[in-house]
């Protein structure tokens, strides 16, 4: 019986049509992605997720590199097809790589304790993974007059407030339906302002004080990008870039986004303090990951006319319990 006699050459060149023309897409789908705030998808769904985990997709990137020019080396029947998919790679994991320095890794120490100063302490404990006790040590240690809770139960912020007397909560624990609440030192006179807050009131809140020079905060809670749509996500940031229109303002929390989901590095007026210190790609999200893995979904944001010392993300709370770090902020009151 005569067998059909193989057609390898045509097998062959074929697998390196469909290997190279796979690389070519991969290539350009990279380098959109690089790209994706500057030319505007960064908030699209799917997108927002991808470019949200840059630090620990570049890591990756870099791995699958090292492995690819291994086996350009030991495996030399495939090494036109691997090097077209290693070149790729690389090329999208340098200019990823190239972001996430540029944003920097730097972690300041918190500027040195000093009268005048605005310490600002965010901490979402998923509402009560941490302990309230953990949460008023943290705050004792950073010398925190500012205390945002983006997501924190009726309960514990309760038994907060017996454990730190000399702050005023807003807004008050008995408020219907809240989740995020801000603790500030009574000599601040904070108050919860009268107007009204964002697109999802139980987890924003707008603080004021008539003490001069202080300004105006603004704590909160950012929906999470969903496959099915990025609507409420988005709703939420546009809301902050609102709030930013208007100097003498700092936005703090958890905004579920990083700052290429932000598309300019800003939202309106308002500045990122890890970017401006250097420290833009510092995870705060999962504990579980070291920071240069994880994404940095918790931000202080500051008008154009509000000067930050430091900007920090505590990693001494790791074995909490909580999933986010704490961050913190310091500023001059003036």
């Amino acid at each position: 019986m005569n067998a059909t006699p193989p057609l390898p050459k045509f097998r062959q060149s074929t697998w390196h049509f469909i290997a190279h023309s796979i690389s070519i897409v991969v290539l350009v789908l990279g380098v959109l992605l690089s790209f994706a705030g500057p030319i505007g998808i960064s908030r699209l769904p799917i997108i927002a997720g991808i470019v949200g985990a840059r630090n620990a997709l570049t890591v990756a990137g870099a791995s699958v590199c090292i492995v690819g020019i291994v086996l350009l080396v030991v495996w030399k029947r495939a090494r036109s097809v691997i090097a077209s998919l290693t070149a790729a790679l690389l090329v999208i994991t340098l200019l990823s790589g190239a972001q996430v320095i540029g944003s920097g890794e730097t972690n300041d120490d918190a500027a040195p304790v000093s009268e005048n100063q605005l310490r600002i302490l965010s901490w979402n404990i998923n509402g009560d993974l941490a302990s309230p006790a953990t949460v008023a040590d943290v705050a004792r240690v950073t010398k925190a007059n500012v205390v945002v809770l983006p997501e924190m139960t009726r309960a514990s912020v309760g038994a907060l407030r017996g454990l730190l007397p000399g702050y005023t909560v807003s807004p008050s624990v008995g408020t219907p339906e809240a989740t995020t609440y801000v603790l500030t030192s009574a000599d601040l006179r904070y108050r919860t302002s009268s107007e009204q807050p964002g697109p999802h009131p139980d987890k924003e809140a707008v603080l004021t004080s008539d003490q001069p020079g202080l300004p105006t905060i603004v704590a909160v809670h950012g929906s999470q990008p969903a496959l099915r749509g990025n609507a409420d996500w988005n709703d939420d940031l546009n809301w902050v870039a609102q709030q930013c229109s208007q100097l003498n303002t700092v936005v703090v929390g958890d905004f579920n986004a990083t700052v290429d989901n932000f598309g300019n590095g800003k939202l309106g007026s308002c500045s990122d303090a890890a970017s401006t210190h250097d420290g833009g790609s510092v995870g705060t999200w999962p504990t579980q990951l070291p920071t240069f893995l994880g994404m940095p979904l918790d931000h202080v944001l500051a008008t154009e006319d509000r000067r930050i010392l430091s900007f920090t993300v505590i990693t001494s709370a790791d074995e909490s319990g909580a999933r986010h770090r704490p961050i913190l902020a310091v500023l001059p009151m003036g």
